[in-house]
C-alpha cells in the first residue's frame, strides 16, 4: 500500500490537488481532462514502480482516472502511457500508421535525434541520441 493510502483526507486532497496542477489537469494516462470528479473517482499511481526503484512519495506520483489505471494494470505507468499513446495514433492515422508516422508521433522530424541500422531483411534497430550522443 501506497504511503498516499495512509494522508488524511485533506492531505489527500492537496496532494490531488498538486498533482492536478503539475499535470494540467490531465490523466497522467490517458491524457485526458479529469474534470471536476469526486475523490473516489481518481487514483494515484507510481511513476517508477518500486520494483524498478521508484521511491513511495509525492516526487514518484501521477494522478490518474480511476478506470485508466485499472486498464493498465500491472504495466508500468510510463510503459502503459506510451502503449496508451500509439494505440490512439494507429487509431488516428489507420492505414497511413507507418514507420515515419510513428517516429515523427514519438520523436519529430528533423531526423537528427535517431539512427536506423537495418539488421536483416526484415529487421532494423533504431537508435535515438540522448546528451551524450546515440544509444
Amino acid at each position: 500500500m501506497s504511503l498516499f493510502h495512509s494522508l488524511p483526507k485533506e492531505k489527500k486532497e492537496e496532494v490531488l490537488g498538486r498533482l492536478s496542477k503539475f499535470q494540467d489537469g490531465k490523466c497522467f494516462l490517458c491524457e485526458e481532462y479529469l474534470g471536476m470528479v469526486a475523490l473516489e473517482s481518481l487514483e494515484v499511481d507510481h511513476i517508477i514502480p518500486f520494483a524498478e526503484g521508484g521511491r513511495d512519495d509525492k516526487s514518484n506520483w501521477a494522478l490518474l482516472h480511476k478506470d485508466c489505471n485499472r486498464k493498465k494494470g500491472v504495466k508500468p505507468l510510463l510503459l502503459a502511457r506510451s502503449l496508451h499513446r500509439f494505440e490512439k495514433d494507429k487509431r488516428k492515422f489507420e492505414e497511413k500508421f507507418k514507420l515515419g508516422k510513428v517516429l515523427e508521433a514519438f520523436r519529430g522530424t528533423d531526423g537528427n535525434d535517431l539512427k536506423i541500422k537495418f539488421l536483416g531483411e526484415n529487421r532494423a534497430e533504431i537508435l535515438y541520441k540522448n546528451e551524450k550522443g546515440l544509444n
